[in-house]
């Protein structure tokens, strides 16, 4: 990614921001205003609105388990400021949601949404709104607002509660709608983009960022209310449990996904351990909270949002200790991981009433998963080119290994484990078409006097200018080997005895003449011994045989006098004269 894409992304971010925050200061957050009436469900609105002196307006109101409760609030000095007023509850996991409103001329209204009617007062993000008056024709003020709620999960959402115009609350709607989908759509390009490296590559890594940034993508569609535009059949309760569901399925992946990414070896097996359980734990845990949440109200919600506390912890302290063993990885996942922690962790503390509502948390939450995501994708990308850098060295190192395993280390020739590979790899003549080939054994007269007198280094340097020599008198589909000590073994494609013969002359005459050893410590006169067998690409599988016989003849150069060549006798295939003799018979 250039600077370029990087600001264009950055400018995004800001603007996303910002179409965010746009409706913040248009309106007024009243939560702290209305005192709770806890399980009151067989009180009718009339009656409960009649016993103020029942309604608890302390700190701790909400931090109740309930069935239901009556929440009631003074509201008559903003709403004369506001014109069409509606009220913003935070849409929560809850079923109906009655709202009783009184007015300055003595007059009331009273409304009951049940669980299919408060899809239709869903508002992005994450809201529901409830119109206070009639219409802009309406001119009455609201004075006291009471709503009740039933079967609420984490009573302590209710605390959110904020009041507004409705032209306000329809233009914040569709900036919001706008701002989810431009993060989603924000979101899909590091999901496509590692699902098609993933089939290619088959990284881990890659398949749980992808899985990572879709859980991500879902969670937001859920906690949104957008599912609700996608799916009209959705009800608040599926919703909400989608909601919760996700976004532990994200923590989870994110606790994997550390787990992955960093490179190997810097999180320690402890931490590596601790990511994978943390990941199951919640996953299990979280499930049978929700499952079992309406007979645990309040206190499921809070044992759920301290379970969302744990992977953080998990994450930070891996995170750390990956950094302090060099990880640059590490680096990019704590940058990545920052806006969206401190997200996480205000929505938990607000979630367990410990912190009071804020809407700007709500706010940053989409900026914070888009950078979210164009960090790690970052991250991704680097741990890519590491990997690619590290298999183009592992290539390298094997290039090396493999010239180290076929080469003679001194004289850079085959050694004989590779001539002997070789000529297995050798192409086929075609059918009745024999080509013949020649090999030399070549062999060093005197050497071990050599060394004695010169000293093994001088006689290193001798084994390594005959190797030149050799190496001059190859072609390029020739093989040239070091077999072992002073011994040297020639493969000579297409050529016949006489051929073979003037090259084996050749390189004895070249030896003979030319002066070894160091310039300091010069060897007068080296001479060789050279045997020849001549066999044809039929006879390849018989290589050690044609060896042996060329050695033979190596063996008679020496015992003759050395400095010479001998060709051996031709080698004959007994199975083949068996044959032949059985053919002739019948």
């Amino acid at each position: 990614m250039n600077i370029s894409a990087l600001r264009i992304c950055l400018l995004g971010l800001a603007a996303l921001f910002c179409v965010m925050t746009g409706a913040a200061a248009q309106t007024v957050n009243i939560g702290d205003r209305f005192c709770v009436l806890t399980d009151a469900g067989d009180l009718s609105a009339e009656d409960a609105l009649a016993r103020p002196e029942l309604f608890d307006c302390s700190e701790d109101r909400l931090r109740v388990a309930t069935e239901h409760f009556w929440l009631l609030g003074d509201v008559a000095d903003i709403a004369a400021g506001i014109e069409s007023s509606v009220l913003l509850l935070r849409m929560s996991r809850h079923l109906d949601i009655s709202i009783y409103v009184t007015y300055t001329d003595g007059s009331f209204s009273f409304r009951e949404y049940d669980t299919d009617a408060l899809r239709e007062m869903w508002q992005a993000p994450s809201s529901m709104q409830f119109p206070l008056t009639l219409g802009p024709s309406d001119t009455r003020i609201p004075e006291r607002v009471m709503f009740g709620v039933t079967a609420p999960w984490d009573p302590v959402n209710w605390s959110a509660v904020a009041i507004t115009s409705a032209q306000t609350a329809h233009a914040a709607n569709h900036r919001a709608i706008g701002a989810v989908l431009f993060s989603v759509g924000l979101l899909s390009a590091p999901i496509l983009f590692s699902f098609l490296f993933f089939g290619v590559l088959r990284y881990p890594f890659l398949l749980l960022n992808a899985l990572t940034s879709l859980s991500t993508v879902m969670y937001v569609i859920f906690w949104s209310g957008i599912i609700f535009a996608i799916l009209p059949q959705v009800t608040v309760t599926m919703r909400s449990v989608a909601d919760h569901m996700t976004i532990v399925l994200s923590l989870a992946l994110g606790c994997l996904m550390v787990r992955a990414l960093c490179e190997p070896g810097t999180l320690g097996p402890r931490n590596r351990l601790a990511l994978a359980v943390t990941a199951v734990f919640i996953m299990v845990s979280s499930a049978i909270i929700i499952g079992l949440s309406p007979r645990f109200a309040y206190i499921g919600s809070e044992v759920f949002h301290l379970l969302g506390l744990l992977p953080f912890i998990v994450v930070v302290i891996a995170l750390v200790t990956a950094v302090r063993n060099g990880s640059k990885l590490a680096i990019f996942q704590m940058i990545a991981w920052t806006p969206i922690s401190m997200f996480a962790i205000g929505r938990v503390l607000r979630g367990l009433g410990i912190l009071d509502f804020t809407g700007i948390l709500d706010y940053i939450f989409l900026p914070a998963l888009v950078f979210e995501a164009l960090v790690i994708s970052l991250a991704v990308a680097l741990r890519l080119l590491n990997m690619r850098n590290e298999l183009e060295q592992l290539s390298a190192e094997r290039e090396i290994l493999l010239e180290y395993a076929d080469t003679d280390p001194l004289t850079g020739l085959l050694n004989r484990r590779a001539l002997a590979q070789a000529m297995k790899s050798r192409p086929k003549a075609p059918e009745g078409k024999p080509l013949y080939s020649a090999i030399l054994v070549i062999d060093i007269d005197h050497f071990k006097a050599i060394n004695d007198t010169f000293g093994h280094d001088v006689g290193d340097i001798a084994l390594v200018q005959l190797a030149a020599i050799l190496r001059a008198h190859c072609r390029s589909n020739d093989l040239c080997s070091r077999f072992g000590g002073e011994e040297f073994v020639m493969i000579l494609s297409a050529t016949n005895a006489d051929g073979a013969r003037l090259v084996a002359d050749r390189i004895r005459t070249r030896v003979a003449e030319k002066t070894f050893g160091s310039d300091t410590r010069p060897i007068d006169q080296i001479t060789v011994s050279i045997g020849i067998s001549i066999m044809t690409t039929a006879d390849d599988s018989r290589f050690d045989d044609h060896y042996r016989a060329a050695d033979q003849a190596l063996y008679s150069a020496k015992t003759s006098g050395r400095n010479k060549v001998c060709m051996a006798l031709p080698i004959t295939d007994p199975l083949a004269d068996t044959r032949a003799e059985t053919k002739r018979s019948a």
